[in-house]
């Protein structure tokens, strides 16, 4: 357990990082931020079905910043899982 709560913290962390790399228009920094995140949760919850809401909000994210930088492909791929991570909150009732 207390694994999980100090990897969620340091997401926590690198998401307003990334976000902050976003607006100051360091778009490979924050997609490098938000990868790392998502990474790091990957390696820590089984499934998306178990990882924290914050998971969804970082694939919106970074879709967001491949939005800026022009690259279709990887926006259509990160918009696609945050809805599907999405619809798991929806369907179980929000965590």
């Amino acid at each position: 357990m207390k694994k999980t709560s100090e990897t969620v913290d340091i997401v926590s962390v690198l998401h307003s990082i990334g976000k902050s790399e976003r607006e100051i228009h360091e778009l490979r920094a924050a997609a490098i931020t938000f990868e790392d995140a998502l990474d790091r949760l990957d390696e820590t919850f089984s499934c998306s079905e178990t990882k924290p809401k914050i998971y969804s909000a970082l694939w919106e994210d970074l879709g967001d910043v491949f939005v800026k930088m022009g690259r279709p492909n990887e926006v259509i791929a990160s918009y696609r899982k945050a809805i599907e991570v999405h619809k798991c909150y929806t369907a179980e009732g929000e965590r």
